[in-house]
């Protein structure tokens, strides 16, 4: 959208957001559709949690992915765009994932969203401790 106007993009979303429910899965025009994009990102993220802390998806309990124990503490900061850090959520969570994920989980700019690893029946599993926390950013921010 380089080049847009604001009030051009604003027209666009709207269109965008009041689309048949099935046409959502499809993304925007010209752009990567919804399952290509979480599976995309589910696999980017697996495979840098194996590659940085040896750590594997090995059960797949209720649709809810458990890991095997990383090779020490990991520390990773993620830095992105509201689809990429909710999918990287929901993936690891084992939240659902829906093309419409975005306007149910409303991320503000610069808002953390920390997730530790727990111990569960011999292996990992992923849990969030906050979401949309920007209370660093202070009051005149907020």
């Amino acid at each position: 959208m380089t080049g847009t106007s604001w009030s051009e993009i604003e027209a666009f979303f709207r269109r965008y957001r009041a689309r048949p429910l099935e046409g959502w899965w499809r993304g925007p025009d010209g752009e990567e559709n919804y399952r290509a994009l979480f599976s995309r990102v589910e696999s980017g993220v697996d495979g840098l949690l194996a590659e940085t802390f040896n750590t594997r998806p090995v059960a797949d309990v209720c649709d809810n992915r458990l890991y095997s124990e990383p090779d020490g503490p990991a520390h990773i900061l993620m830095v992105s765009h509201i689809g990429t850090i909710v999918t990287i959520l929901c993936h690891l969570v084992g939240l659902t994932l829906f093309p419409w994920i975005y306007e149910k989980m409303s991320l503000g700019y610069g808002g953390l969203c920390p997730i530790r690893t727990a111990p569960l029946a011999g292996h990992w599993a992923w849990s969030l401790t906050s979401f949309n926390d920007r209370t660093h950013l202070g009051n005149d921010i907020l």
